[in-house]
């Protein structure tokens, strides 16, 4: 919300704040691995289809997304330190998606470990 709010009050930064919101694509596939997990289909093939989904999802929207942005932050920042924005403003920029990448790639570890656990229990039902 405060870097929605620094993009809306600032007038820049939008592509940066959408980048960020764009992360929230991952959403239905958590929402539907919880419906399917609370129903009791933990063991469908549609729940093990959508937690490959997931992991394919969150890799190229919060991990590879997430370079992509660094290395675009990287590259402009001299066009964005001479827009000469308040404090809290950079504050956001430069430390908001360091805190929110560190976060996905800890999550991205717990979907990768679950996606394992996953395919090898599946295999040992089929054998």
């Amino acid at each position: 919300m405060a870097g929605v709010l620094g993009a809306a009050l600032t007038g820049i930064a939008h592509g940066y704040t959408l980048a960020v919101l764009f992360t929230e694509l991952t959403t239905p596939f958590l929402n539907l691995r919880w419906l399917l997990h609370t129903t009791g289909l933990k063991d469908s093939r549609i729940y093990l289809v959508n937690g490959l989904l997931m992991v394919k999802a969150w890799l190229i929207v919060c991990i590879a997304l997430f370079l992509f942005l660094f290395k675009h932050l990287a590259y402009h920042w001299t066009e964005i330190a001479a827009e000469e924005l308040p404090t809290w403003c950079l504050l956001l920029l430069v430390g908001g998606p360091p805190i929110l990448f560190v976060m996905n790639v800890f999550w991205l570890v717990k979907i990768v470990q679950g996606a394992v656990k996953l395919l090898t229990s599946s295999r040992k039902k089929k054998d």
